[in-house]
């Protein structure tokens, strides 16, 4: 959970001096996509954990990050709205987590990993992509 709550400051951090349009030529979102797709990753996990521990579901559906990149129209959120919804989703997935280790189901993908992993993961390769894009410098 550590991870997840520094996030939000290191994105700030990582982000300085850019505007989040900036993209490395080997992926295929901008900075300010990517800040996005954490956000939306840590809402839909968040929203999947209090669905177990609250309605006992047993299953968690996958979702398409780039049709919801395109949905969501990542390249048209401005990177100040996205980095205050992302400490936002950071705060909305740390109190899931917490109220869902309360409770007694089990959350699962089809694939049978637990939620926070996916999360975790996730969150990490996104700094490191975050990382790769503004490398360049402003």
């Amino acid at each position: 959970m550590e991870l997840v709550a520094r996030v939000p400051d290191q994105y700030v951090e990582l982000l300085v001096g850019f505007d989040g349009s900036q993209q490395h030529p080997d992926l295929n979102w901008t900075a300010g996509g990517y800040v996005c797709h954490v956000t939306d990753n840590l809402r839909i996990w968040a929203e999947r954990v209090i669905g177990v521990a609250v309605g006992g579901c047993r299953c968690v559906p996958g979702y398409d990050e780039n049709l919801l990149a395109q949905a969501r129209g990542y390249p048209m959120i401005p990177l100040a709205g996205a980095l205050w919804s992302l400490q936002h989703a950071a705060r909305d997935w740390q109190e899931a987590l917490t109220l869902g280790s309360s409770g007694t189901s089990s959350c699962s993908t089809p694939g049978g990993a637990s939620s926070a992993l996916p999360t975790w993961r996730a969150t990490t390769l996104t700094t490191r992509t975050i990382t790769l894009g503004t490398s360049a410098g402003p």
